[in-house]
């Protein structure tokens, strides 16, 4: 070897220097994926899988709630139909009041 030449040989001519390069690196990004899936991906994941049952649990006290609003809307509708129906009645006996008041007082 010559003394002046320091640092690693050429990647030409010595091939296995350069697949142990390839090989590290390889290596690196493996090891890179997995810390980003055990630190960064799972716990994502566990927190979309928590978020998703929290929607489920949301989704079915609506449905809930808009039976209740449509049980209450159809009360209403059927209240407000008694109330017409008994204005309407009471319009009726106040006209036969009215009526009967002019006559009895005609009649004095």
């Amino acid at each position: 070897m010559d003394p002046n030449n320091i640092g690693p040989p050429s990647m030409w001519s010595n091939p296995d220097w350069w697949e142990s390069i390839i090989a590290v690196f390889v290596g690196a990004c493996g090891l890179i994926a997995w810390v980003m899936k055990v630190w960064i991906i799972n716990p994502a994941n566990k927190r979309a899988d928590e978020t998703r049952g929290t929607l489920v649990k949301i989704d079915s006290e609506m449905s809930k709630v808009a039976e209740e609003v449509k049980g209450i809307r159809i009360g209403m509708e059927s209240i407000n139909s008694s109330v017409h129906s008994a204005h309407h009645r009471i319009d009726e006996v106040t006209h036969r009041i009215t009526r009967i008041e002019d006559v009895f007082f005609k009649n004095q």
